[in-house]
């Protein structure tokens, strides 16, 4: 479905024009936040903060997206969230019919990818066909005024499929070509990956549900107005997953980022770039992984105290820039488009969420579609 994504803008910009001419919803204005005239005049719900669904970008550490603001003092925030994918990606070596005379639907085997390493010698290969789930508990604190700190512990699922049939059947509803997925057998994963020597093949599910790399974060907020907020993060992860099932890369990661919010009545513009000096992978001990970065821009529209919809564009480049032989859509960055809603409960202690995620731009290298979901609480004073 990569192919959606730029009908998916018109899409969002109708909607967003819809729930502009919306009635407000009334909560009670948190301390230090306008209370009357514009109902927008300092409310937010933020960016969903999610990360590239990818699944080697996965591996590696990432900073979520954020808006520029910091909790308060003796605030504490718990986020869990669930976000699913189903991709299919690889080079098109394997993205062919092997055997045009059969009506059988084919499978990736060993013989096949040592057939296909043999055809393209020197070069890396790499096939991506499974639905991954990836669960979050992130845990949030106001330090200080200006500084919060915060942890995430994600937990990987790697499954066979549930959208492959649906996915087969828009494309050819629509007229839209399945790249290569018709050729394969529905609802399996199957996952390989070669660089230079080394090779990872994976024909079944690596883990139903696993710990992943746990990642620490703190920030610091250096600006502070009724229109812009921007903040610093830096952030650590630790192998703390099992890298042999794809639970994690293995090593540690470390990395700053750069968020801010700038505020015009009802709207809202997000906007972030982070650095990743990404650590070794030990599936493949030979490839020097290449520093990562990010970048975010995200515009919410506050329809009122309780309510924000939003359209968030976020861009990861990959580990595998500038790796000898690395297959070009590896290298190229990886973007992904959401667009869904945040709400707060009338105590506003509760939050909810729900997106809709698809890759924006016709890359091999991103999820064909992802859902996300969470609900947060909100502890402390306010």
């Amino acid at each position: 479905m990569k192919e959606i994504g730029r009908a998916a803008i018109p899409l969002l910009l109708a909607l967003f024009a819809v729930a502009g001419g919306g009635t407000s919803l009334c909560a009670a204005v948190p301390p230090g936040e306008a209370a009357g005239g514009d109902p927008g005049a300092r409310e937010e719900q933020g960016p969903f903060e999610e990360r590239n669904q990818f699944i080697f970008n996965l591996l590696f550490l990432q900073f979520p997206a954020r808006s520029g603001s910091t909790l308060p003092a003796g605030e504490h925030r718990v986020l869990l969230s669930q976000t699913y994918s189903n991709t299919f990606a690889g080079s098109d070596v394997f993205l062919s019919d092997f055997d045009p005379a059969s009506d059988l639907r084919q499978r990736l085997t060993a013989p096949v990818l040592a057939a296909a390493q043999a055809a393209r010698p020197g070069q890396s290969l790499f096939l991506v066909d499974t639905e991954q789930g990836r669960t979050e508990i992130r845990w949030r604190a106001g330090i200080t005024p200006r500084i919060e700190a915060g942890v995430e512990i994600p937990f990987l699922s790697y499954r066979g499929g549930t959208f492959d049939g649906f996915i087969e059947e828009y494309h050819s509803t629509m007229g839209l070509e399945s790249g290569g997925r018709e050729f394969y057998v529905r609802d399996l994963t199957e996952l390989a990956l070669t660089l230079e020597d080394d090779t990872c093949f994976i024909g079944q599910t690596p883990d139903l549900y696993q710990l992943g790399d746990v990642s620490l974060f703190a920030r610091f907020q250096i600006l502070r107005s009724p229109s812009l907020d921007m903040a610093l993060s830096g952030g650590v992860k630790l192998p703390t997953g099992d890298s042999d099932h794809l639970g994690g890369s293995g090593g540690t990661d470390w990395g700053l980022a750069m968020e801010g919010t700038g505020r015009w009545g009802r709207h809202r513009l997000h906007a972030g770039a982070g650095w990743v000096r990404t650590g070794r992978w030990s599936l493949f001990p030979r490839l020097d992984p290449a520093d990562t970065g990010s970048l975010l821009a995200a515009y919410e529209f506050v329809q009122g105290h309780r309510l924000s919809w939003i359209a968030q564009l976020q861009s990861q480049s990959t580990v595998f820039r500038g790796a000898p032989g690395a297959d070009p859509d590896l290298s190229r960055p990886s973007s992904e488009l959401l667009g869904g809603a945040r709400w707060s409960a009338r105590d506003d202690r509760w939050s909810f969420e729900a997106a809709f995620i698809e890759n924006l731009f016709n890359q091999n290298n991103g999820i064909d579609i992802g859902l996300r979901a969470g609900a947060a609480f909100r502890i402390g004073p306010r």
